[in-house]
Protein backbone atom coordinates (compact mmCIF):
# COMPACT_ATOMS: atom_id res chain seq x y z
CA UNK A 1 0.00 0.00 0.00
CA UNK A 2 2.64 2.36 0.71
CA UNK A 3 4.37 2.20 -2.81
CA UNK A 4 0.57 3.20 -4.69
CA UNK A 5 0.85 6.14 -1.91
CA UNK A 6 4.06 6.78 -3.30
CA UNK A 7 3.45 6.39 -6.26
CA UNK A 8 -0.06 8.60 -6.48
CA UNK A 9 1.70 11.64 -4.70
CA UNK A 10 4.65 11.21 -7.59
CA UNK A 11 2.56 11.49 -10.21
CA UNK A 12 0.39 14.52 -8.45
CA UNK A 13 3.83 16.49 -8.19
CA UNK A 14 4.48 15.60 -11.81
CA UNK A 15 1.45 17.09 -12.62
CA UNK A 16 1.69 19.87 -10.63
CA UNK A 17 4.87 21.27 -12.67
CA UNK A 18 3.08 20.52 -15.92
CA UNK A 19 0.46 22.77 -14.67
CA UNK A 20 2.89 25.12 -13.50
CA UNK A 21 4.33 25.42 -16.66
CA UNK A 22 0.70 25.90 -18.68
CA UNK A 23 0.36 28.61 -16.36
CA UNK A 24 3.60 29.93 -16.82
CA UNK A 25 3.46 29.82 -20.66
CA UNK A 26 -0.57 31.34 -20.10
CA UNK A 27 1.31 34.23 -17.98
CA UNK A 28 4.31 35.35 -20.64
CA UNK A 29 1.48 34.68 -23.59
CA UNK A 30 -0.89 37.46 -21.45
CA UNK A 31 2.22 39.70 -21.09
CA UNK A 32 3.24 39.63 -24.67
CA UNK A 33 -0.29 40.05 -26.13
CA UNK A 34 -1.22 43.32 -24.03
CA UNK A 35 2.03 44.66 -22.91
CA UNK A 36 5.13 45.59 -25.35
CA UNK A 37 8.26 44.66 -23.35
CA UNK A 38 10.41 46.93 -25.51
CA UNK A 39 8.05 50.56 -23.80
CA UNK A 40 8.40 49.03 -20.93
CA UNK A 41 12.22 49.47 -20.42
CA UNK A 42 12.20 52.72 -22.59
CA UNK A 43 9.95 54.11 -20.55
CA UNK A 44 11.42 52.12 -17.05
CA UNK A 45 7.83 51.57 -15.86
CA UNK A 46 8.12 47.95 -14.80
CA UNK A 47 4.71 47.41 -12.67
CA UNK A 48 2.31 45.32 -15.25
CA UNK A 49 -0.47 47.86 -15.76
CA UNK A 50 -3.38 45.50 -14.43
CA UNK A 51 -5.83 48.19 -15.47
CA UNK A 52 -5.15 48.10 -18.52
CA UNK A 53 -5.00 44.33 -18.83
CA UNK A 54 -8.45 43.91 -16.96
CA UNK A 55 -10.15 46.77 -19.35
CA UNK A 56 -8.57 44.50 -22.43
CA UNK A 57 -10.62 41.69 -20.76
CA UNK A 58 -13.66 43.14 -19.95
CA UNK A 59 -13.41 42.06 -16.68
CA UNK A 60 -15.70 43.93 -13.84
CA UNK A 61 -13.41 44.49 -10.74
CA UNK A 62 -15.03 45.94 -7.56
CA UNK A 63 -13.43 46.92 -4.46
CA UNK A 64 -15.38 45.75 -1.36
CA UNK A 65 -15.20 45.20 2.46
CA UNK A 66 -15.57 41.35 2.07
CA UNK A 67 -15.67 40.81 5.43
CA UNK A 68 -18.24 42.93 6.06
CA UNK A 69 -20.13 41.72 2.71
CA UNK A 70 -20.02 38.19 4.19
CA UNK A 71 -20.25 38.94 7.66
CA UNK A 72 -23.23 36.33 7.75
CA UNK A 73 -21.88 34.10 5.50
CA UNK A 74 -19.52 31.31 5.72
CA UNK A 75 -18.67 31.21 2.09
CA UNK A 76 -15.94 32.97 2.15
CA UNK A 77 -13.02 33.56 5.23
CA UNK A 78 -11.48 36.59 6.80
CA UNK A 79 -8.35 35.39 5.21
CA UNK A 80 -10.15 35.84 1.35
CA UNK A 81 -8.13 39.26 0.05
CA UNK A 82 -10.53 38.25 -3.03
CA UNK A 83 -12.07 35.93 -5.89
CA UNK A 84 -13.23 35.46 -9.14
CA UNK A 85 -17.36 34.69 -9.13
CA UNK A 86 -18.67 33.45 -12.62
CA UNK A 87 -22.55 33.75 -13.38
CA UNK A 88 -23.65 32.76 -16.57
CA UNK A 89 -21.43 33.95 -18.91
CA UNK A 90 -20.38 37.07 -16.53
CA UNK A 91 -17.06 36.61 -14.83
CA UNK A 92 -16.18 39.48 -12.21
CA UNK A 93 -13.21 39.93 -9.77
CA UNK A 94 -13.80 41.00 -6.22
CA UNK A 95 -10.83 42.04 -4.36
CA UNK A 96 -10.81 42.65 -0.69
CA UNK A 97 -10.44 46.40 -0.20
CA UNK A 98 -8.98 46.44 3.59
CA UNK A 99 -6.03 44.67 1.99
CA UNK A 100 -2.62 46.63 1.35
CA UNK A 101 -2.15 47.64 -2.75
CA UNK A 102 0.71 45.20 -3.51
CA UNK A 103 -1.69 42.66 -1.82
CA UNK A 104 -4.47 43.85 -4.09
CA UNK A 105 -2.18 43.38 -6.76
CA UNK A 106 -1.25 40.00 -6.46
CA UNK A 107 -5.06 39.19 -5.67
CA UNK A 108 -5.83 40.53 -8.66
CA UNK A 109 -3.54 39.06 -11.00
CA UNK A 110 -4.32 35.85 -9.04
CA UNK A 111 -7.82 36.02 -10.35
CA UNK A 112 -7.11 36.81 -13.63
CA UNK A 113 -5.23 33.84 -13.69
CA UNK A 114 -8.10 32.01 -12.68
CA UNK A 115 -9.98 33.33 -15.58
CA UNK A 116 -7.57 33.21 -18.22
CA UNK A 117 -6.81 29.41 -17.35
CA UNK A 118 -10.47 28.27 -17.31
CA UNK A 119 -10.82 27.50 -14.00
CA UNK A 120 -14.54 28.14 -13.77
CA UNK A 121 -15.13 27.91 -17.78
CA UNK A 122 -17.59 24.76 -17.32
CA UNK A 123 -19.30 25.87 -14.41
CA UNK A 124 -22.24 28.19 -14.99
CA UNK A 125 -21.85 29.51 -11.14
CA UNK A 126 -18.22 29.42 -9.78
CA UNK A 127 -16.51 31.08 -7.05
CA UNK A 128 -12.59 30.70 -6.52
CA UNK A 129 -11.35 32.30 -3.41
CA UNK A 130 -8.02 34.07 -2.67
CA UNK A 131 -7.16 33.19 1.32
CA UNK A 132 -4.94 31.54 3.14
CA UNK A 133 -5.13 28.17 2.48
CA UNK A 134 -4.11 29.66 -1.59
CA UNK A 135 -0.22 29.89 -0.19
CA UNK A 136 -0.12 26.26 1.11
CA UNK A 137 0.80 24.59 -2.09
CA UNK A 138 -1.76 22.50 -2.00
CA UNK A 139 -4.84 23.18 -4.42
CA UNK A 140 -3.32 22.64 -7.87
CA UNK A 141 -5.63 25.67 -9.35
CA UNK A 142 -4.34 27.88 -6.16
CA UNK A 143 -0.97 27.00 -7.24
CA UNK A 144 -1.80 27.97 -11.33
CA UNK A 145 -3.14 30.81 -10.39
CA UNK A 146 -0.50 32.00 -8.10
CA UNK A 147 2.05 30.70 -10.70
CA UNK A 148 0.50 32.93 -13.44
CA UNK A 149 0.38 36.08 -10.50
CA UNK A 150 3.97 35.87 -10.30
CA UNK A 151 4.95 35.65 -14.07
CA UNK A 152 2.66 38.57 -15.00
CA UNK A 153 3.68 40.88 -12.35
CA UNK A 154 7.10 39.86 -12.82
CA UNK A 155 8.04 38.51 -16.04
CA UNK A 156 10.89 36.42 -16.18
CA UNK A 157 13.03 38.44 -18.87
CA UNK A 158 12.90 41.51 -16.97
CA UNK A 159 13.80 40.12 -13.24
CA UNK A 160 16.76 38.03 -15.19
CA UNK A 161 17.66 41.48 -16.50
CA UNK A 162 17.51 43.39 -13.17
CA UNK A 163 19.08 40.34 -11.29
CA UNK A 164 22.12 40.60 -13.32
CA UNK A 165 22.32 44.28 -12.32
CA UNK A 166 22.97 42.92 -8.63
CA UNK A 167 20.00 44.64 -7.36
CA UNK A 168 17.83 44.21 -3.92
CA UNK A 169 15.08 42.26 -3.47
CA UNK A 170 13.45 45.35 -1.87
CA UNK A 171 14.82 47.24 -5.04
CA UNK A 172 12.59 44.66 -7.38
CA UNK A 173 9.88 45.24 -5.46
CA UNK A 174 9.41 48.73 -5.72
CA UNK A 175 9.80 48.71 -9.26
CA UNK A 176 7.42 45.81 -9.93
CA UNK A 177 5.42 47.20 -7.10
CA UNK A 178 5.07 43.89 -5.90
CA UNK A 179 6.05 42.37 -2.08
CA UNK A 180 9.20 41.49 -1.67
CA UNK A 181 7.84 37.56 -1.10
CA UNK A 182 6.89 37.60 -4.80
CA UNK A 183 10.58 38.93 -5.67
CA UNK A 184 11.73 36.21 -3.28
CA UNK A 185 9.73 33.42 -4.96
CA UNK A 186 10.23 34.38 -8.36
CA UNK A 187 14.22 34.37 -7.81
CA UNK A 188 13.97 30.96 -6.49
CA UNK A 189 11.79 29.43 -8.75
CA UNK A 190 14.40 31.17 -11.63
CA UNK A 191 17.08 29.76 -9.58
CA UNK A 192 18.79 32.78 -9.32
CA UNK A 193 19.40 32.80 -5.54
Amino acid sequence: MNILVKQHKEEVFEMAITRKQIATAKAQETYKNHFDINEVRQFGDYETNLTKLVDDLELTVVNVDIREMFKDNDLVDKTTSGFLLKTNEEHMVVINKNQNLRRKRFTLAHEIGHYLLGHLSDVEFGLTCRNSKSAEGIDIEEIEANTFAAELLVPEELIREWHKANKSPRFLAEIFNVSESVINYRLKNLELI
